[in-house]
């Protein structure tokens, strides 16, 4: 899909959401009728259109997502997780797959060689 289309999927998944301060199995069964995709179809690796205070594309590493945040001029990777594992913060709601524009991507963070090795 391109970004108009997800544009209209997610339109559409975001007039069918409802917030409530848990997710209960209910709303999830709900979610996911909307148009919300479950843990068991994500891939690992993958990048996902979907919604969250922050973002509309994050990548999937098998536990969290984990999204490119923007905040008072700064720019850094941030986790964030699926509503089936609700922790009472900001979730993230798949709708679809997607590629990620340049900016989107999340880049590996160099490791820092240990001065003792």
């Amino acid at each position: 899909m391109d970004r108009e289309e997800l544009q209209i999927k997610l339109g559409n998944f975001r007039s069918a959401l409802y917030y409530q301060a848990k997710t209960t199995p209910e709303h999830l069964a709900a979610l996911i009728l909307a148009g919300m995709l479950p843990k068991s179809d994500l891939k690992i690796g993958k990048y996902y259109f979907g919604t969250c205070r922050n973002a509309s594309v994050a990548q999937w590493d098998g536990i969290s997502f984990t999204y490119i945040r923007k905040k008072w001029g700064a720019t850094f990777p941030e986790k964030i997780n699926h509503p089936e594992n609700d922790d009472g913060f900001d979730l993230f709601y798949p709708v679809s797959e997607c590629e990620p524009k340049e900016e989107e991507k999340i880049l590996e963070i160099p490791k820092i060689q240990d001065p003792l090795i």
